[in-house]
């Protein structure tokens, strides 16, 4: 699988990454996700990935795909966890190591118009 099938689409991308030691990523990823989901609705798709056998947060919405071999970890600078906002023309928009939901509402607030209401 490539990662251009997984984000195909209109929406933007948050892939969140793991990190290369393959523990899941922290419990409070999934309301943090979730807080983000209630303000921009399916302008925003997460995809979730973890390096190894490890699985995402129980709970997280979107897709949760493996990176058994690391490859996408490596590429995208993935050694610690991290995230990606992708923009629908696949291009990085944000990059966050480490991960800090905070300083991204603040920049999709500045790029983006939450849902209505």
């Amino acid at each position: 699988m490539r990662l251009i099938d997984v984000i195909r689409g209109t929406h933007h991308t948050l892939l969140l990454l793991s990190g290369m030691d393959g523990s899941t990523a922290p419990q409070t990823w999934s309301s943090e996700v979730a807080r983000i989901r209630a303000r921009y609705g399916a302008a925003i798709e997460p995809v979730f990935v973890s390096q190894g056998a490890a699985h995402g947060p129980p709970g997280l919405p979107g897709v949760a795909l493996r990176d058994l071999e690391g490859v996408l970890h490596r590429r995208y600078g993935g050694q610690a966890p991290c995230l990606y906002l992708i923009r629908p023309d696949k291009y990085i928009a944000y990059r966050c190591q480490p991960v800090d939901f905070d300083r991204l509402l603040a920049y999709l607030d500045r790029v983006l118009v939450p849902k209505a209401t």
